[in-house]
């Protein structure tokens, strides 16, 4: 029965949310509350210590080249391996 009414009146998927990563959340936090622009190693550091849990690296690193570009970007490469928030 179930079958049949699937077939009899098919739905279209719904988009799924776009989530922004709690990581991401983190290191943009990270950056704006810095005076300075920080290595990454440092950032990865400070949003452990916000986040009160090990982060995993790669995570931090995939969070830093995502909001380093595009038109929304949150923060942007100075050098390597060197990030700064945007001050607006």
């Amino acid at each position: 029965m179930l079958i049949a009414k699937a077939a009899s009146d098919p739905r279209e998927p719904r988009p799924a949310p776009a989530k922004v990563s709690p990581v991401r959340e983190t290191v943009t936090l990270v950056l704006e509350q810095s005076e300075r622009p920080l290595q990454a190693t440092e950032i990865y550091v400070a949003a452990c210590e916000l986040a009160g849990e090990p982060l995993l690296w790669s995570t931090v690193r995939s969070a830093l080249s995502a909001g380093s570009k595009g038109d929304l970007a949150r923060f942007r490469r100075l050098g390597w391996g060197v990030y700064e928030a945007f001050r607006y």
